[in-house]
């Protein structure tokens, strides 16, 4: 069963990183607004729950930073003879740092913006047996200090329907 949530994590990232991805979503909509943030680094996108010290640690405090990751399956059997049938929640948690506060959560606004972009055009089939419908959640956390100045934490929960024979 846990190659379920892997293929599902593995396309999900593949979705993020391609040539249409968040990094071009981001270059596009700053540039319809005719905005420069003065450095759109794009975002590392890494596989794994880590924690935000754990992650500073281990991979480096280079910001703005993606993981991806599955938080929970459920095997509901919708589908009564397949070998998976129901859905599993994945999440992107996507940490950006700024010395500046005031400009950390706008900048924050325009990467989760390229973020939702990217999901929304991804409706529908994601291949074998994966199917996104569309629906998500994001949660907002507090600004703190991590990295060398601030970090915040944007977490996107995506729920994808899987039926697997």
């Amino acid at each position: 069963m846990l190659t379920v949530a892997t293929a599902g994590v593995v396309a999900l990232k593949g979705l993020l990183t391609n040539k249409s991805g968040v990094h071009a979503q981001l270059q596009a909509r700053l540039a319809a607004e005719k905005r420069t943030i003065i450095d759109v680094p794009e975002a590392k996108v890494a596989v794994g729950h880590y924690t935000l010290d754990a992650a500073d640690r281990a991979i480096g405090g280079k910001y703005p930073q993606m993981y991806v990751y599955c938080e929970r399956m459920e095997n509901s059997l919708v589908q009564k003879f397949q070998r998976f049938s129901g859905t599993i929640d994945l999440v992107v948690e996507l940490r950006h740092s700024s010395d500046r506060l005031e400009s950390l959560e706008e900048e924050s606004q325009y990467y989760l913006e390229a973020l939702l972009s990217v999901l929304e055009n991804s409706r529908g089939e994601w291949g074998d047996g994966y199917y996104f419908g569309g629906k998500y959640e994001v949660r907002f956390e507090a600004a703190k200090p991590g990295g060398r100045h601030f970090v915040q934490t944007l977490k996107v929960k995506v729920s994808v329907q899987v039926h697997i024979a």
